[in-house]
């Protein structure tokens, strides 16, 4: 039996822009520290520490992945990057006279990781921080890309039959891909609902029915 462990091979890194029409930036730039801050709900807390969130804000902290779209400014933006490891066993298996061999492709301790930053051009009030409708939305942002769904379809699509011609770093690429991309949908559905967090979600429309839809 052969067995081979990758660490940390992947990273990917998308944007989540809320636009809104704001006044002149201020010059000043830096981190929001936690400690700064009054204590969140306890929702809010448990998210902070699953989904590894930085707050940073002004132009100097701006994340060179962001994209400004002609004629709106950008009032606040969420990156994530998710990562993995992964080890692969293979063994040989006889069918008859031919012998071929099998790899299987499990996730790693760490399993699928994924660590935020959320900017905002303007430092949002610290007395209001919680309750500031920009960073509610950046928010969900963040529950959308650190639902643990992800993972779980992740390793489903690992532990399917990769294509003939595929490797298993190619094959975990594949699926990899799959799953940021579905996650770049919903995140695109919840700016489209919300018009980049300008407004609520519709009536009757929750945010875990765009983690969720119906088939």
């Amino acid at each position: 039996m052969i067995q081979r462990r990758f660490a940390a091979i992947a990273a990917f890194t998308l944007a989540a822009i809320c636009l809104v029409n704001l006044p002149n930036a201020f010059a000043q730039s830096g981190s929001i520290e936690l400690s700064e801050l009054p204590q969140p709900p306890s929702e809010i807390t448990e998210l902070l520490k699953q989904a590894d969130v930085r707050f940073c804000y002004g132009p100097q902290e701006k994340p060179s992945s962001m994209t400004m779209p002609n004629g709106r400014r950008l009032g606040a933006l969420t990156v994530y990057k998710m990562s993995y490891d992964f080890h692969t066993q293979s063994r040989v298996q006889r069918r008859g006279n031919r012998q071929h061999m099998v790899t299987t492709i499990r996730l790693g301790r760490r399993g699928l990781t994924c660590d935020h930053i959320v900017w905002f051009r303007e430092r949002p009030h610290t007395e209001t921080f919680w309750t500031n409708w920009l960073v509610l939305h950046e928010l969900d942002h963040v529950r959308i890309s650190s639902d643990p769904r992800h993972e779980k379809l992740f390793k489903k699509l690992l532990s399917e039959k990769a294509p003939f011609q595929q490797s298993a770093k190619e094959h975990v690429q594949d699926a990899f891909k799959k799953v940021t991309s579905l996650v770049d949908i919903r995140y695109q559905e919840l700016d489209r609902l919300t018009d980049h967090g300008m407004l609520d979600l519709p009536k009757g429309t929750t945010l875990d029915a765009i983690l969720n839809p119906p088939p």
